[in-house]
This record gives C-alpha cells, structure tokens and sequence, in this order.
C-alpha cells in the first residue's frame, strides 16, 4: 500500500491506492483522533489530504459536525390497503417507494411485504395466487386493474360531500367532520386534474344544505355582501371558527 503524501512545493496531494477489500476510511488522516500527531484542537487534520467519501478539502469540522448531530427521521410506515379506491395512489406510491424499488429485495420478499400490507377486499382478490416471486409481478397488475380506476375515484370523492351527514344543533364533531369531508374532496379531485377552482356555487349549494338552522344564520351574518355567492373558503373558516366555538363552549 503506498502512504499518502503531501507535496510541501505545490501545495498539492497525492491520492493513494488502497489494498483491495480495505475501508478507505481507515487510512484517512483526517480520521485522526484527537490530539494525534497530525490533527489540530478540533480533532482533525490542518493538511487538505484526499478523503474518499467526499475528494480532496480543507474539511470544515463544523460542517461536519452539523451533520453528524442531524436528528435520525423515523421510518415511514405504510398504512394498510382495503379496497378505497381514494387510498390506491397514496398506497401503491408510498409501496414502491419503500418496498418496490428497494434492490436489495427479491420479488419474493416483496411479495410478501405487499401481502402484508393489504386487507379486506384488496387482500381477498389475490389470495388464490401462491406468494412466491412468480407471482408478484401478477399480483400488482391484479390490483392496479382494480383500484387504477379514476371515474370510482372520482364518484367516491363526490360522494364525500353529498353524504355529509346534516349538522345536529350544535355539535362540534358535525361541524368539523363537514369540514374535513369539503377539504379531503377538493384536494382529491384536484390531484385527479379537475378545475375544483370554478366550482364553488356548486359546493356551496351542496354543503349549505348540511347546516343547521343556527349554524346557517351565523354563516349569513359572516357575509359582507348577501348578494354574491359566498366562496368556498369563506365556508371552511366559518366551519373552523364555529367548531371552536361549540369545542370552547364544551369545557
């Protein structure tokens, strides 16, 4: 193995070849230990040497301790799928971030990561395929034939706000489920590529309905103009500030 050197006449390094098999690492002097022969006060080496993982630098320590102490995210964790078809693309993306496109897996493994994740009716419709690598490929098609469906996704959405349930005198948990559902909808009818922007007298129509009578005069009072169509974002901060009310007046 040839040592690494410093040419003192040009400033410049010399890059070393390591021993097949060998951690690059282990000869780097700027791995040094505190207070070893060639490191300063902060634990590492005052000469720019080549270092394997990031070329030839001055290394700045502090940069390098900034990202040793970087919290550790947690793992993230693939929520089960029954059959929505509003959960499929959430699902199956998160699925082939993780599992899917992991190399280190056989299809084998994946398949049974993929059986894992599934219940109900999604679990039920590839039950009668044998869980080996063989399979998996078919299993996937099988489900995205199923739930790659954007007219039931869309109709499931829709749905959302027509079987709102009516908001009973005063209750909060009504007010904010109204809410949520108005949200939740939008926001997946928009990720489908429809222009949910120019339909606000529909959704209005449709949710003023779900108001109680109380709740209804609140929100007409809200109005500085009676004579205009109210905007869905009018709606979903009367809905916030109302469920606040009704939560506050609770305790």
């Amino acid at each position: 193995m040839e040592n690494l050197q410093q040419n003192t006449e040009n400033g410049r390094n010399t890059r070393i070849d390591f021993p097949p098999g060998q951690n690059p690492s282990l000869y780097a002097s700027n791995a040094l230990p505190p207070n070893s022969s060639n490191s300063n006060n902060n634990g590492f080496s005052s000469n720019p040497v080549y270092q394997p993982w990031y070329g030839f630098s001055n290394f700045d320590p502090l940069t390098w301790n900034q990202a040793a102490q970087r919290p550790k995210l947690p793992p993230l964790h693939i929520t089960k799928f029954g059959g929505q078809f509003k959960d499929w693309n959430s699902f199956i993306e998160l699925f082939n971030h993780i599992i899917h496109n992991d190399p280190r897996l056989c299809d084998t493994e994946r398949f049974q990561y993929l059986l894992s994740y599934l219940e109900s009716e999604a679990r039920r419709i590839v039950s009668h395929l044998t869980p080996t690598g063989d399979h998996y490929q078919s299993a996937l098609n099988i489900l995205k034939n199923r739930y790659e469906n954007r007219r039931e996704t869309t109709f499931q959405y829709v749905n959302m706000l027509l079987d709102a349930v009516k908001i009973e005198h005063r209750n909060a948990h009504h007010v904010i489920n109204l809410h949520d559902s108005i949200s939740v909808a939008l926001a997946g009818l928009n990720s489908l590529k429809y222009r949910t922007d120019t339909w606000g007298p529909m959704i209005i129509g449709i949710c003023i309905r779900k108001l109680d009578a109380e709740s209804l005069r609140f929100f007409e009072e809200t109005l500085a103009n009676p004579s205009e169509v109210p905007t869905i974002n009018q709606l979903l901060n009367f809905l916030r500030k109302r469920h606040q009310i009704l939560t506050t007046l609770k305790q």
